[in-house]
This record gives C-alpha cells, sequence and structure tokens, in this order.
C-alpha cells in the first residue's frame, strides 16, 4: 500500500487508497475495518496489529460494494482514468 487517507466533503467521507497491487476484497475489508474503528468496536492500534499479523478473522467485515470505484489504473507510470463511458462499456 503506498498511500491510504480519509477526506471530508460536508457529509460525505471518501476513503482513498493507492497501492502497486490488490487482492480481491481488499479494498472491502480495509474499509469494514476503519468502520469498525470509527463506530468504537476496535481501536485504531489493532488495524496494525491486524494487519502485521496476517489474520483476517480479526478484522472488520467487508464493507459493502455500493459506493466504492475504481478512479484510475497505472501501469509502469502511465496512468488511466476510469470514466463514465468506460463503466457503460
Amino acid at each position: 500500500m503506498r498511500r491510504a487517507a480519509w477526506t471530508r466533503d460536508g457529509t460525505l467521507l471518501r476513503f482513498e487508497i493507492e497501492a502497486n497491487a490488490f487482492l480481491r476484497g481488499m479494498v472491502r475489508a480495509i474499509v469494514g475495518t476503519l468502520l469498525w474503528v470509527g463506530r468504537g468496536k476496535i481501536d485504531a492500534d489493532a488495524v496494525r496489529a491486524i494487519v502485521d499479523g496476517r489474520d483476517r478473522s480479526r478484522a472488520g467485515p467487508n464493507a459493502p460494494a455500493a459506493g466504492l470505484c475504481l478512479v484510475a489504473v497505472s501501469y509502469d507510470g502511465m496512468m488511466e482514468r476510469v470514466t463514465e463511458e468506460d463503466e457503460g462499456s
């Protein structure tokens, strides 16, 4: 993972993540676990222990796919943004 950050725009919370690779369901698992932190179900420090321990059973449930979107893909430094036109094809 290269970067992960939450931002707020009014009442909208946005989570952006950048990495050199993703596993199937990885982003949904991360977001679901971070939502547990926000809801006070686990301590923020527990997230590092979960990642370091590679124990998915200690993490939160996957966040629903609704609301998640792919913004861009980059290969060897070439950036390709995903547009609404791409989503329809």
